[in-house]
């Protein structure tokens, strides 16, 4: 059972006692219900040891060995469910966690390659990202936010035609919303930040 804890004394730093689970002992000890007697415990799956010092040549080896099969992807969703259970209201990091953002920095609505090179809405993609937003570069129904600069709102009517289409309608909002939010640490009333074309 890996909820079992077996203890191993290090024979190599005296009186060190390494508490670990039993199911990283499986593989390595001998015997593990009488962990005393392992002899061959100290390099674990992927060449860490708990018996030396680390250096920076054997952390280089042992992420090595870890890879990419053993990387744990989590969604956004997820996150912010395991935020709002363990940290509710502390971190200002996952303020827009539930959120997901077009910002609207192209000429043409979801082409990249037409990107406004003079447009704000960079600096805006940074701050949503860094406080746990997500942010797109297609205008779809799994929008919540359209992020909108108060002096280019030449696109708003095109905008608003696609959502019409959407069965999920978005909240249109300024730069000044996003700002609003991050200073008061919650999400404010979308309503009162409305760009006006």
């Amino acid at each position: 059972c890996t909820h079992h804890i077996c203890a191993l004394v290090s024979r190599c730093v005296l009186g060190c006692v390494h508490t670990i689970y039993v199911h990283w002992c499986q593989g390595v000890c001998w015997d593990v219900y009488t962990p005393y007697m392992c002899t061959e415990y100290s390099l674990l799956q992927y060449g860490d040891s708990f018996t030396e010092d680390a250096t920076d040549e054997s952390l280089r080896e042992t992420f090595k060995k870890v890879g990419e099969k053993h990387a744990v992807h989590i969604t956004q969703e997820k996150i912010a469910l395991i935020e709002s259970r363990y940290f509710p209201d502390e971190s200002p990091w996952g303020l827009f966690r539930q959120c997901k953002f077009y910002l609207d920095r192209f000429a043409e609505i979801g082409n990249s390659h037409t990107a406004i090179l003079t447009s704000p809405m960079e600096v805006t993609a940074l701050e949503v990202r860094l406080h746990g937003g997500v942010v797109t570069e297609d205008f779809d129904e799994s929008v919540t936010h359209v992020v909108c600069d108060t002096s280019d709102v030449s696109r708003i009517p095109r905008l608003r035609a696609i959502e019409r289409g959407h069965t999920h309608k978005h909240h249109f909002v300024t730069t000044e919303w996003v700002q609003a939010c991050i200073q008061g640490s919650r999400l404010v009333d979308e309503r009162a930040f409305e760009p006006v074309c």
